[in-house]
């Protein structure tokens, strides 16, 4: 039985196509680098991969991520701030991707992990975001502040992650986008963020900063993709290996 799936890109800035998407049942130890199950760092070669980069398990309380690596390993949990891995990380997220780090400056090695099983709650189960829902939370957002929110936030919000880290868009980008003017966006804006200060924002950020976007995403007030990137291409599942 297929719980979850994990899919490879590999390749240079502006190109990263998919080398393999395998399914994966739960509790499953997954080894991944140029001797894993999951192979990294072979079809794009680079000298900085470890045989074992990392072990890779879905678990019932979430994704289970440890470290072996040679160079490191950057996590970027779908809308929340990236982190840099550690010997032994869990998250309770269905989105994540892992960019592998080599030798090799201009290669990108991707590995993206998907659990639907995994719903964003903002219960604080993630060790990433330390967030939990107040006892009277805000209401939801309203139509026009999602959209200025996926708007803006268009390049932090995409999945897969974008190879070229994005940056939000500016008001006016956004405004001639929407058909609204720039001033329009930021009230969108300013209601949203007013949302996450009384989520606990402990500083005065401007409406174009992630940081309360990365807030309202953990607390489940921007959710993510219905589909995920890999999990309907009906790929088999990996094989156990001694």
């Amino acid at each position: 039985m297929t719980d979850a799936w994990i899919t490879v890109r590999e390749g240079t800035p502006s190109n990263a196509p998919v080398t393999t998407t395998t399914g994966v049942s739960l509790d499953q130890q997954v080894t991944v680098g140029r001797a894993g199950h999951v192979v990294v760092g072979v079809d794009v070669v680079d000298s900085g991969i470890s045989r074992v980069v990392a072990t890779v398990t879905a678990t019932s309380e979430g994704w289970t991520i440890k470290d072996t690596s040679r160079n490191g390993i950057l996590i970027h949990p779908w809308g929340l701030a990236p982190l840099r891995a550690t010997a032994d990380v869990r998250l309770h997220w269905p989105l994540i991707g892992l960019r592998v780090l080599g030798a090799e400056p201009d290669a990108r090695h991707w590995v993206l992990l998907e659990c639907d099983q995994y719903s964003i709650d903002g219960s604080g189960r993630n060790q990433a975001t330390g967030t939990t829902l107040q006892a009277d939370p805000p209401r939801p957002l309203t139509p026009a502040e999602q959209q200025a929110i996926a708007t803006v936030f268009e390049a932090i919000l995409a999945w897969p992650p974008p190879l070229i880290p994005g940056e939000p868009l500016q008001l006016k980008q956004a405004g001639r986008r929407l058909g609204i003017t720039a001033s329009a966006v930021k009230v969108r804006l300013e209601g949203a963020r007013t949302k996450a200060e009384l989520l606990g924002l402990d500083r005065a950020v401007g409406v174009t900063d992630p940081s309360y976007l990365h807030l309202l995403v953990a607390a489940g007030y921007v959710r993510p993709p219905t589909h995920g990137y890999c999990s309907l291409a009906g790929f088999p599942p990996v094989a156990d290996r001694d």
